[in-house]
């Protein structure tokens, strides 16, 4: 090029940048074509394309896996999480992350260092504010240094997310264990109240054609409101839609809480002159098969792959379907820590003592914040009966009403003896604690009724 001709300059210039950006528009709009018609390509071409960053990775891990000693282990995690600082949750490899904050908290700890475990744990949920597996990691390191700020802490957190069923469990703990009784069973009743039902529901499906090999978001088919019904727990799904070179189909459903059970699904396509019953199906996600007709949903996002019999793959018929299934709320609540608790004891004597042999078990219904429970015992007389508690401290049952037989009825005043209650009061303060009633003659049990009141503001 000579400078002397500046025209010349730019136009040659110009040429060569259009060039270059031809070949780019070339280079960009095959790859929009491949991405958008072809994304399985993408899938295989990814597969073959060294991923530096990943291979290293696996390397690092290889030097805590070779490990002989716990020393060796705790300096390899170390120098691990050094050469890859700006990780995010997200990537695929983030579990060799988290395994490596847990592994080093937990050997500092091991070795009388907790402070310092402390400020690794820190470390960890500042870089990840959304992992919550660094969040407990965090309160149980900081629970073994001060219990106080552990306990608030995690009411913090409660407070932040009362939906998740850890903070949930850990929270109720903290307070039983802190004597707040009132407080624990509020947080029990709250998250029963939320989650009585799986009223939000929906239900969508994804296929499979020649297309689209694998199911994708742009196979996915939003069903109509009239789409789907259901009575109590049990529910319908229908599906009609016309699919080209129709290969597989995949049933999610949204909105149901994890911890739930799904029982008795069944699915039915509908030929124009038969109906195939009983299509075989497979949990894919978030879905944990229990038996053989129980599956539990230990997540957000649970689905089922259908089955395609050969006749209607490629079939030119609209598709129709029908799914049925019942949803039950399975979640173990934290007031089942209270209602079922193993100390609820009833014990009757014709001796001023107790014992194990003539007791029985069991365990409380709840409707509201009204606790009762029924007995049958074997229509004998007795002089003494003892009603056993949880050593909640502070478990104050209120309106205690013990009724015999359905016509003679006990109350507080009617309390012979206590054992671990404030004196004077049905406050539990201590182990093992027991109210004892004792009558002037024996009376005859057959049926007894126990109903009580738990929670502030039912004196």
């Amino acid at each position: 090029m000579r400078w002397n001709r500046p025209k010349a300059v730019v136009n040659k210039i110009m040429l060569i940048s259009a060039i270059l950006f031809l070949i780019l528009s070339i280079v960009w709009l095959i790859s929009a074509y491949i991405w958008i018609n072809h994304p399985s390509e993408i899938l295989k071409l990814d597969r073959h394309l060294p991923n530096v960053y990943q291979e290293n990775l696996q390397n690092a891990y290889k030097k805590i896996t070779k490990s002989k000693t716990k020393d060796q282990k705790y300096r390899a995690y170390v120098e691990l999480l050094n050469d890859f600082p700006n990780m995010t949750s997200l990537h695929k490899g983030y579990h060799y992350i988290a395994e490596s904050y847990a592994y080093i908290t937990n050997y500092l700890q091991e070795n009388g260092k907790s402070e310092q475990a402390l400020q690794k744990a820190k470390q960890w949920q500042e870089k990840y504010p959304y992992e919550f597996s660094a969040k407990f990691n965090y309160y149980h390191i900081l629970k073994t240094i001060n219990p106080q700020k552990a306990l608030k802490y995690m009411a913090d957190l409660y407070h932040k997310f009362p939906d998740i069923t850890n903070i949930i469990n850990l929270h109720f703990d903290d307070l039983i264990a802190n004597g707040q009784f009132n407080d624990a069973l509020k947080v029990a009743l709250k998250q029963k109240s939320n989650s009585l039902n799986n009223s939000e529901i929906s239900f969508m499906f994804f296929y499979k054609n020649d297309k689209f090999k694998q199911f994708h978001s742009k196979t996915k088919i939003v069903l109509p409101q009239n789409a789907s019904s259901h009575e109590g727990n049990d529910y319908t799904v229908f599906l009609h839609k016309n699919i080209a070179h129709f290969r597989g189909l995949r049933l999610d459903i949204d909105g149901m809480k994890s911890g739930s059970n799904i029982t008795n699904v069944s699915f039915r396509y509908h030929l124009p002159n038969k109906t195939i019953k009983n299509i075989p199906f497979k949990p894919l996600h978030d879905l944990e098969k229990i038996s053989d007709s129980i599956y539990k949903a230990t997540g957000a996002d649970p689905y089922f792959e259908i089955t395609t019999p050969e006749e209607i793959k490629d079939s030119k018929e609209e598709i129709n379907l029908t799914a049925k299934l019942s949803i039950t709320n399975g979640i173990d609540f934290v007031i089942n820590r209270i209602l079922t608790n193993k100390e609820w004891q009833f014990f009757y004597s014709n001796e001023k003592f107790f014992n194990e042999k003539d007791s029985q078990k069991f365990s409380l219904k709840l409707d509201g914040n009204e606790f009762s429970a029924q007995l049958l015992l074997n229509n004998k007389n007795y002089k003494s009966i003892r009603l056993d508690f949880p050593a909640f401290i502070n478990l104050n049952p209120k309106q205690l009403e013990i009724k015999i037989n359905d016509n003679y009825v006990l109350n507080s005043i009617d309390i012979s003896e206590t054992h671990n209650f404030i004196k004077n009061k049905t406050i539990v303060n201590g182990l093992d604690p027991y109210i004892i009633f004792r009558f002037e003659s024996p009376i005859q049990l057959n049926k007894i009724t126990i109903n009580f009141k738990l929670g502030e503001g039912n004196e």
